[in-house]
Protein backbone atom coordinates (compact mmCIF):
# COMPACT_ATOMS: atom_id res chain seq x y z
CA UNK A 1 0.00 0.00 0.00
CA UNK A 2 1.01 3.48 -1.05
CA UNK A 3 1.69 5.35 1.91
CA UNK A 4 -0.16 8.23 0.77
CA UNK A 5 -3.22 5.75 1.02
CA UNK A 6 -2.57 4.62 4.39
CA UNK A 7 -5.17 5.65 6.58
CA UNK A 8 -2.86 5.51 9.69
CA UNK A 9 -0.44 7.34 7.76
CA UNK A 10 -3.16 10.23 7.28
CA UNK A 11 -4.17 9.74 10.97
CA UNK A 12 -0.94 10.51 12.27
CA UNK A 13 0.62 12.86 9.31
CA UNK A 14 -0.67 16.33 11.51
CA UNK A 15 0.81 15.32 14.76
CA UNK A 16 4.63 14.35 12.80
CA UNK A 17 4.42 17.42 11.09
CA UNK A 18 3.44 19.56 13.75
CA UNK A 19 6.50 17.60 15.74
CA UNK A 20 8.85 17.89 12.73
CA UNK A 21 10.81 21.20 13.03
CA UNK A 22 11.79 20.17 16.78
CA UNK A 23 12.78 16.90 15.53
CA UNK A 24 14.41 18.06 12.79
CA UNK A 25 16.12 20.63 15.20
CA UNK A 26 17.89 17.59 17.64
CA UNK A 27 18.52 16.00 14.66
CA UNK A 28 20.89 18.67 13.38
CA UNK A 29 21.99 20.09 16.61
CA UNK A 30 23.24 16.29 17.40
CA UNK A 31 25.35 16.08 13.76
CA UNK A 32 27.17 19.18 14.41
CA UNK A 33 27.97 18.38 17.99
CA UNK A 34 29.85 15.84 16.42
CA UNK A 35 27.30 13.01 17.14
CA UNK A 36 26.83 11.73 13.77
CA UNK A 37 25.28 8.67 15.26
CA UNK A 38 22.72 10.14 17.14
CA UNK A 39 22.16 12.67 14.47
CA UNK A 40 21.60 10.61 11.54
CA UNK A 41 19.14 8.64 13.51
CA UNK A 42 16.61 11.27 14.56
CA UNK A 43 17.04 12.74 11.17
CA UNK A 44 16.21 9.22 9.63
CA UNK A 45 13.24 9.14 12.10
CA UNK A 46 12.23 12.33 11.73
CA UNK A 47 12.61 11.87 7.56
CA UNK A 48 12.91 14.99 5.72
CA UNK A 49 9.39 14.56 3.92
CA UNK A 50 7.63 14.97 7.33
CA UNK A 51 8.58 18.70 7.05
CA UNK A 52 6.82 18.67 3.89
CA UNK A 53 5.80 21.77 2.05
CA UNK A 54 5.30 23.66 5.53
CA UNK A 55 8.53 24.16 6.09
CA UNK A 56 10.42 23.67 2.75
CA UNK A 57 13.61 25.20 4.40
CA UNK A 58 13.92 22.88 6.89
CA UNK A 59 13.18 19.61 4.52
CA UNK A 60 15.95 20.92 2.35
CA UNK A 61 18.52 21.66 5.66
CA UNK A 62 17.48 18.05 7.40
CA UNK A 63 18.25 16.58 3.27
CA UNK A 64 21.44 18.45 3.97
CA UNK A 65 22.29 17.47 7.40
CA UNK A 66 21.14 13.62 6.57
CA UNK A 67 23.35 13.87 3.99
CA UNK A 68 26.64 15.19 6.05
CA UNK A 69 25.38 12.42 8.70
CA UNK A 70 25.60 9.38 5.75
CA UNK A 71 28.80 10.79 4.59
CA UNK A 72 30.60 10.14 8.11
CA UNK A 73 28.75 7.32 9.57
CA UNK A 74 26.72 6.00 6.67
CA UNK A 75 26.60 5.43 3.17
CA UNK A 76 28.24 7.93 0.47
CA UNK A 77 25.85 7.04 -2.44
CA UNK A 78 22.52 7.75 -0.26
CA UNK A 79 24.53 10.91 1.04
CA UNK A 80 25.26 12.06 -2.60
CA UNK A 81 21.38 11.76 -3.46
CA UNK A 82 20.55 13.24 -0.20
CA UNK A 83 22.70 16.40 -0.97
CA UNK A 84 21.31 16.44 -4.26
CA UNK A 85 17.87 17.03 -3.39
CA UNK A 86 18.97 19.62 -1.30
CA UNK A 87 20.73 21.31 -3.49
CA UNK A 88 17.32 21.40 -5.66
CA UNK A 89 15.33 22.62 -3.39
CA UNK A 90 17.73 25.06 -1.99
CA UNK A 91 18.23 26.18 -5.68
CA UNK A 92 14.41 26.75 -5.55
CA UNK A 93 14.69 28.69 -2.93
CA UNK A 94 17.04 31.06 -3.91
CA UNK A 95 19.56 30.10 -0.99
CA UNK A 96 23.00 29.97 -2.80
CA UNK A 97 25.42 29.23 -0.31
CA UNK A 98 23.42 26.71 0.86
CA UNK A 99 23.03 25.22 -2.76
CA UNK A 100 27.25 25.57 -2.88
CA UNK A 101 27.10 23.42 0.62
CA UNK A 102 25.12 21.08 -1.08
CA UNK A 103 27.35 20.54 -3.93
CA UNK A 104 30.28 19.85 -1.42
CA UNK A 105 28.27 17.16 -0.09
CA UNK A 106 28.17 15.22 -3.95
CA UNK A 107 31.14 15.91 -4.37
CA UNK A 108 32.50 14.20 -1.46
CA UNK A 109 30.02 11.54 -2.33
CA UNK A 110 31.44 11.28 -5.30
CA UNK A 111 34.95 10.75 -4.46
CA UNK A 112 34.02 8.43 -1.79
CA UNK A 113 32.38 6.25 -4.37
CA UNK A 114 35.61 6.12 -6.84
CA UNK A 115 34.78 9.34 -9.04
CA UNK A 116 37.25 11.70 -8.19
CA UNK A 117 36.90 12.84 -12.04
CA UNK A 118 33.35 14.22 -11.52
CA UNK A 119 34.03 15.46 -8.22
CA UNK A 120 36.86 18.24 -9.79
CA UNK A 121 34.56 19.99 -12.06
CA UNK A 122 32.00 20.61 -9.06
CA UNK A 123 34.39 21.86 -6.70
CA UNK A 124 35.96 23.98 -8.60
CA UNK A 125 33.00 25.66 -9.51
CA UNK A 126 31.69 26.27 -5.97
CA UNK A 127 35.20 27.44 -4.46
CA UNK A 128 34.26 31.16 -5.20
CA UNK A 129 30.90 30.43 -4.08
CA UNK A 130 32.40 29.51 -0.41
CA UNK A 131 34.89 32.22 -0.39
CA UNK A 132 33.49 34.11 2.59
CA UNK A 133 33.64 30.87 4.61
CA UNK A 134 37.78 29.75 5.59
CA UNK A 135 36.34 26.48 6.76
CA UNK A 136 34.10 25.78 3.67
CA UNK A 137 36.91 27.00 1.57
CA UNK A 138 39.14 24.86 3.41
CA UNK A 139 37.17 21.96 2.67
CA UNK A 140 36.85 22.73 -0.85
CA UNK A 141 40.56 22.38 -0.82
CA UNK A 142 40.98 19.63 0.75
CA UNK A 143 38.68 17.49 -1.21
CA UNK A 144 40.37 18.90 -4.79
CA UNK A 145 43.14 17.56 -3.34
CA UNK A 146 41.45 14.30 -2.52
CA UNK A 147 40.47 14.42 -6.14
CA UNK A 148 43.99 15.05 -7.87
CA UNK A 149 45.38 12.51 -5.61
CA UNK A 150 42.80 9.83 -6.90
CA UNK A 151 43.54 11.06 -10.11
CA UNK A 152 47.50 10.90 -9.87
CA UNK A 153 47.49 14.77 -10.65
CA UNK A 154 50.63 15.17 -7.44
CA UNK A 155 51.09 18.79 -8.63
CA UNK A 156 47.79 20.01 -8.43
CA UNK A 157 46.88 17.99 -5.17
CA UNK A 158 50.00 19.05 -3.19
CA UNK A 159 48.89 22.68 -4.62
CA UNK A 160 45.28 22.09 -3.16
CA UNK A 161 46.26 20.97 0.15
CA UNK A 162 49.02 24.06 0.40
CA UNK A 163 45.43 25.69 -0.07
CA UNK A 164 43.39 23.95 2.11
CA UNK A 165 46.39 24.31 5.17
CA UNK A 166 46.82 28.47 4.17
CA UNK A 167 42.51 29.05 4.82
CA UNK A 168 41.52 26.50 7.17
CA UNK A 169 41.40 28.23 10.88
CA UNK A 170 44.12 27.58 13.08
CA UNK A 171 41.71 25.51 15.40
CA UNK A 172 40.68 23.49 13.32
CA UNK A 173 43.14 20.42 13.87
CA UNK A 174 41.40 17.56 12.67
CA UNK A 175 41.02 19.00 8.69
CA UNK A 176 44.50 20.66 8.78
CA UNK A 177 45.40 17.26 9.58
CA UNK A 178 43.98 15.38 6.66
CA UNK A 179 45.42 18.72 4.40
CA UNK A 180 48.95 17.51 5.98
CA UNK A 181 48.31 13.80 5.26
CA UNK A 182 47.38 14.99 1.81
CA UNK A 183 50.50 16.91 1.27
CA UNK A 184 52.82 14.85 2.54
Amino acid sequence: MDLQEDPVHHAIAPAVAAQAPADYNAGAVATVAADITAGRKVLLYLGADALGEEFPIEAASARLALSTSELYGGSARLAGDLASQAEQAFTSLGMPVFVDLSRINVAQSLLLTGRADEAVPILIEVRDGVEASAFDRGRVEEFLGDAFAKLNLWSEAGDAYRSALNVYPRPDAFNRANACLGQA
